[in-house]
């Protein structure tokens, strides 16, 4: 799953490389090393606590969330961040609307969806279907939902269900299409990583209405391309990494 998320970052980025002709920027000013200023305090401590948090959650199986916002809490009253200015520029409509999209999808996991959903993909797919619809799938889902709380646990169940109907489509491939094309899809501003880019974006600068419709189009519209991108990636077998780990 590494390597072929890699594979697909990867060839995304040189497309985008070559469509906004990134090897014809310049600097104007090129920033030295020499000139880039040390951490001050606030951003050492923040480091610590993410060192802190990673060790703990991996390491001891803290609960990633809970402890995620006790660190936070601790940096507020440290003084490491402005609350009110961080709070104002989540994109709060953004993250409801995801949080409700996995509520959705976990009442039609519990309400036996997951199987219908399956039984309906088999009937459409072939052996040499199975991988691009299922990483089509897997992208349409992220646009809208968060890819590892929503889609992952969604369609890993629905992979396994689908290789067992059809000999020689390995199981391997088509989660590794599924994660890789998920992932694509997520820099969507309706999923978590492009509600995450957007929000950073409006809290390190003034941004008016107009540049943040401006830049949930671009997101939703490279996103889109993105899943395009992987869906072909599946389809040639690419993501079958010549049968390197099965």
């Amino acid at each position: 799953m590494f390597l072929s998320t890699l594979l697909s970052g990867f060839i995304f980025t040189l497309v985008v490389y070559i469509l906004y002709k990134g090897y014809k920027v310049n600097a104007d000013n090129p920033l030295k090393w020499s000139e880039v200023p040390k951490f001050n305090r606030e951003q050492r401590i923040t480091i610590i606590t993410i060192i802190i948090v990673v060790i703990c959650c991996i390491g001891f199986k803290f609960d990633t969330g809970l402890f995620s916002f006790i660190a936070a809490s601790v940096l507020i009253l440290l003084g490491c961040a402005d609350e009110k200015k961080a709070i104002k520029g989540i994109p709060w409509g953004t993250l409801i609307f995801i949080c409700g999209v996995g509520a959705l999808v976990n009442v039609i996991n519990k309400l036996g969806g997951i199987k219908l959903v399956s039984d309906y993909l088999a009937s459409l797919m072939t052996a040499g279907t199975a991988t691009p619809i299922m990483a089509a799938t897997s992208g349409i889902l992220s646009w809208v939902s968060s890819t590892t709380g929503v889609v992952m646990p969604a369609l890993y169940p629905i992979a396994a269900d689908v290789c067992k109907q059809f000999a020689g489509v390995s199981y391997v491939e088509v989660i590794s299409a599924i994660t890789a094309t998920s992932f694509a899809a997520a820099i969507s501003p309706l999923s978590t990583g492009g509600a995450i880019i957007m929000s950073s974006y409006s809290a390190s600068k003034e941004t008016t209405t107009e540049e943040m419709n401006k830049m949930f189009t671009t997101l939703f519209l490279l996103s889109v391309a993105n899943v395009l991108i992987n869906v072909l990636l599946a389809w040639l077998g690419v993501f079958n990494l010549g049968g390197l780990f099965y």
